[in-house]
């Protein structure tokens, strides 16, 4: 058998179309954008280098406020060394002001003590002699030799040392009395005293001895021989109380000591010395 086999794309023509072919339109840009890319370009610069300029400026303004508060802190710094140094002064004086008045405190005037003692000598009974004791003389001991009324001096590192203790200072008290009772009632007095220590305040002597007093006639055509009873010759030791003046305000003024009493009050109103 036979078989026919034909083929149609080779006898094809190729036909070429004079149709035009349509392109496709290409939509016009919008001015938009343009402008829109247009400021992102050139504001954005712009913008960057006007932070930039205001961030110097800032810096500028900044820097100078911080060099005026450096030197507004110089200043204070330098004022306030100065208060230091002042306020150093100031309290080494209320230093040595509190030394003086503390070396002032400790003055017992003698006038308070002799008055003080005067008033404790024993009254008289009635219907005994008149001089039942007598102060002959009332003489001051001191046991150390150190300096007194010598104002502190300020260390080198300007604090003030405490003032130097006073010295230990004795009364002595010498005198007749008619009998030993009279000796012993007066020493009991004088150990009440608020100028002398109770506890050192002792008997040191006390004996019989002839009266030093010598009776004369009125007349030299008498001749009487009289013969007086012996008395008692003492001396007493005492040493002065610790206490300090202003703590003797009551006591000095009873012994009319108004000149130092002013001057303790004076200080107490000023705050030196503590009521």
């Amino acid at each position: 058998m036979y078989s026919l086999d034909i083929n149609f794309l080779s006898d094809r023509e190729e036909r070429i179309s004079t149709e035009p072919v349509a392109s496709k339109a290409v939509a016009p840009q919008s001015p938009i954008m343009l402008y829109a890319g247009l400021i992102i370009g050139i504001g954005l610069p712009a913008a960057m280098f006007g932070l930039f300029l205001f961030s110097q400026y800032r810096t500028g303004i900044l820097q100078q406020e911080n060099q005026a508060l450096d030197n507004q802190i110089a200043q204070i710094e330098s004022l306030r060394g100065e208060f230091a140094d002042v306020d150093g002064q100031v309290q080494l004086i209320e230093e040595e002001v509190q030394a003086l008045a503390t070396v002032f405190d400790r003055i017992k005037p003698w006038s308070a003590i002799l008055q003080d003692v005067r008033d404790r000598i024993p009254n008289m009974p009635a219907n005994t002699p008149p001089d039942i004791v007598q102060v002959i003389q009332i003489s001051q001991v001191e046991e150390d030799s150190a300096p007194r009324g010598t104002t502190p001096v300020a260390n080198a590192d300007g604090t003030v040392p405490p003032p130097p203790p006073p010295p230990e200072t004795k009364i002595q008290i010498q005198g007749y009395a008619t009998t030993f009772t009279a000796v012993n009632d007066f020493l009991l007095l004088l150990q009440r005293s608020p100028f002398l220590n109770s506890s050192q305040t002792r008997l040191v002597v006390a004996e019989l001895v002839d009266d030093p007093r010598q009776l004369e006639p009125e007349s030299d055509d008498v001749s009487v021989e009289v013969s007086l009873r012996q008395q008692v010759r003492y001396t007493i030791e005492a040493r002065l109380t610790d206490l300090t003046a202003s703590e003797l305000f009551d006591e000095l003024e009873g012994t009319l000591s108004y000149g130092l009493t002013s001057r303790i009050e004076t200080l107490r109103n000023r705050g030196v010395l503590q009521p």
